[in-house]
């Protein structure tokens, strides 16, 4: 069993190709790439921590792309999710976070959040490191923040194992 982290999926958000530069087409091919390469790394034993603005409309469809998705999915809320927390969990996640969460990943305390920390905020020293989305840059990694967006993951979920990489990465630095 592996945990994965991703966010920013964006999935029917017909502005989120031109906004991110996503390299597709048209929001059909999108779509079905993201669950695609999701799927391709994502066991139906796996949990995925799902870091915010999965769906952006068409609820119909949302519920039929979960029943698509692999794994044992939590989600911890980003500022596009706009469905109840009941409704959420209908579709098959297993808890929703309305703002943030922790876990431990290598022995470590981490912070699951949609939004970036703050780097100069003495707090996340104590805490270890922080899981995020939403910035949409390329980049996994600043300081202690870690994005596990699809935009710096080529689309991919990242695995626990990857993310371990990049704090042993700072530890070393």
């Amino acid at each position: 069993m592996t945990t994965f982290y991703t966010s920013d999926h964006h999935f029917n958000h017909n502005k989120i190709i031109e906004y991110a530069e996503r390299p597709f087409s048209n929001m059909e091919e999108h779509n079905e790439a993201l669950i695609e390469r999701y799927n391709s790394r994502v066991q139906p034993e796996d949990t995925v921590m799902f870091l915010g603005d999965v769906f952006f409309s068409d609820k119909v469809w949302a519920a039929g792309a979960m029943e698509r998705l692999k794994g044992h999915k939590q989600l911890v809320m980003g500022n596009h999710d706009r469905m109840s927390v009941t409704k959420f969990k209908s579709m098959g996640f297993e808890e929703v976070h309305r703002k943030q969460t922790l876990v431990r990943i290598a022995d470590h305390e981490c912070v699951l959040s949609h939004y970036p920390f703050p780097a100069d905020v003495p707090r996340l020293l104590a805490i270890g490191f922080f899981l995020h989305g939403h910035v949409h840059t390329r980049n996994k990694r600043v300081g202690r923040n870690i994005h596990v967006g699809v935009d710096a993951w080529d689309y991919y979920p990242a695995s626990e194992e990857e993310i371990g990489r990049l704090m042993d990465e700072f530890n070393r630095e």
